[in-house]
């Protein structure tokens, strides 16, 4: 009973040991490269608000300018330039949200959606990623008038902007037991989170939407790990043999 109670303990130990040895050799490999990003701006309401979506910057613009700089008001997101290389606990930001408001008549936007995607490859492997995003804004384009103007407006006056994370905000792929979790959080402004903001008239607003990667190991299933201890526990068994037949 002894001898066997020594080869499980020697199985249990071969099994930590290899997956140690698993661990700290996957460790270098965690990272991941962006290979590209792209939006685009969908299901505006009013249906007549004009949308660009192409190139690097999608763009939305509503209204007829009634003061200079004669600019429609309208949003624009600006996505970062690829390739670049993620490591595991980097957040990075994937594309620049601007809020464009100057005074207008005519048309003025309700709501639109942003689909963001960015997709690439796990370092050290061809294993593809791809996350994809809705964001869904309301707008208020308030008219410009004192009296009527918001709670907090600095301006006359200031435009409301709301932005919700809709669906799709994270994805993982598993590689070389290893699971890599790609999260889009949302949109920053410095340090704070922007849900919700002020525009002043003839100003603009930024925000930053930030994504993250996690990389942790899968544990194994408990069959896996009785399998591996059972197998260690052979060989333990086999050189205690050896060693009382010496």
């Amino acid at each position: 009973m002894k001898s066997i109670a020594t080869a499980i303990a020697a199985g249990a130990l071969f099994a930590t040991t290899l997956a140690g040895t698993a661990d700290t050799a996957k460790a270098a490999v965690m990272g991941a490269t962006v290979t590209s990003i792209s939006a685009s701006w969908l299901n505006p309401d009013p249906s007549n608000v004009s949308i660009d979506n192409d190139g690097n910057t999608v763009s939305a613009r509503w209204g007829q300018p009634v003061s200079w700089p004669w600019r429609q008001s309208g949003y624009d997101f600006r996505a970062r330039t690829t390739p670049s290389d993620l490591d595991a606990g980097d957040s990075f930001w994937i594309g620049r949200f601007t809020h464009r408001n100057y005074p207008i008549t005519g048309t003025t936007l309700s709501s639109i959606s942003l689909s963001v995607t960015f997709e690439g490859f796990i370092k050290g492997s061809n294993t593809p990623f791809q996350v994809t995003s809705l964001f869904n804004f309301d707008h208020e384009e308030t008219p410009n008038v004192w009296g009527t103007c918001p709670a907090g407006s600095s301006s006359t006056c200031d435009d409301v902007v709301t932005a919700t994370l809709n669906e799709g905000a994270s994805q993982s792929v598993v590689v070389d037991g290893m699971k890599y979790l790609f999260t889009i959080g949302g949109f920053m402004v410095g340090d704070q989170q922007f849900e919700h903001w002020l525009t002043k008239e003839h100003k603009k607003n930024k925000a930053y939407l930030l994504a993250s990667l996690e990389v942790h190991p899968v544990p194994l299933p408990a069959a896996a790990w009785f399998l591996i201890t059972a197998l260690g526990g052979l060989g333990g068994l086999r050189w205690l043999k050896q060693r009382a037949a010496a």
